[in-house]
């Protein structure tokens, strides 16, 4: 459901991790489509845990702290869609 999702990340990450931080800014905007994809599959009584969460992600990249963004990516908002995703195959 969020594989694409979790694989864009994964590429932010990756560019940030390789210090590559202009590329993992801009892929982040570029690919903001898959934010509105992954919203989509969030049930309502959800969305308020994940609007508070990219809350935090929107205002690092803003911020350009970007091993904080990084963090938030791998510990907020990875664990949050395989919650999501075990509870939607349960």
């Amino acid at each position: 459901m969020f594989e694409d999702f979790i694989c864009y990340i994964d590429s932010v990450q990756d560019m940030i991790f390789n210090y590559k931080f202009k590329e993992a800014s801009a892929l982040f905007l570029e690919k903001m489509f898959l934010w509105e994809d992954a919203v989509k599959n969030i049930a309502p009584d959800r969305l308020g845990g994940f609007n508070a969460i990219m809350m935090d992600i929107f205002s690092a990249q803003q911020n350009q702290d970007y091993l904080l963004l990084a963090d938030l990516l791998e510990y907020r908002i990875k664990p949050f869609l395989a919650e999501i995703e075990g509870a939607k195959e349960n």
